[in-house]
């Protein structure tokens, strides 16, 4: 099977960026609209949202990190290779925040010119630690 454009010219982008970056499955999904994402939730019943749109696993590229531990830590994003014309709908962006538990989703939206934007979302509930007390002066 063929690798689609925008999953390659994303897994460039992030390349580029000094990211370790890993299929997440055995499947690169991209996806344009809820539409064509209901269609792939209906052809993968036993698969969560988040395992159906994820293309790659993000790790950091520094020495803690090898190749052989990458299952063993939380990678630092999951990305979802979207180019539709609007992001998706609030609804499946938080059952994917709920489906990642505080690993950051990030978007990477292709354009027809064929650049690549990342956008990353995240709960900041889960992701803040409001028990910070360096960053959080007490009152």
């Amino acid at each position: 099977k063929t690798v689609p454009l925008s999953c390659y010219l994303t897994y460039v982008k992030l390349k580029t960026l000094d990211y370790a970056v890993f299929r997440h499955g055995t499947i690169l999904t991209r996806v344009g609209s809820d539409e064509e994402i209901f269609q792939l939730l209906q052809s993968r019943p036993s698969d969560s949202l988040l395992e159906c749109l994820v293309s790659y696993d993000v790790y950091p590229h520094d020495s803690s990190f090898s190749k052989k531990n990458r299952h063993e830590i939380q990678p630092l994003a999951f990305i979802i290779v979207y180019d539709g014309d609007t992001t998706p709908s609030a609804r499946v962006m938080l059952t994917l925040l709920e489906e990642a538990k505080g690993v950051p989703i990030i978007l990477a939206l292709s354009t027809p010119t064929g650049a690549v934007l990342l956008e990353e979302f995240t709960d900041s509930l889960i992701t803040l630690n409001l028990e910070n007390s360096i960053a959080l002066p007490e009152l």
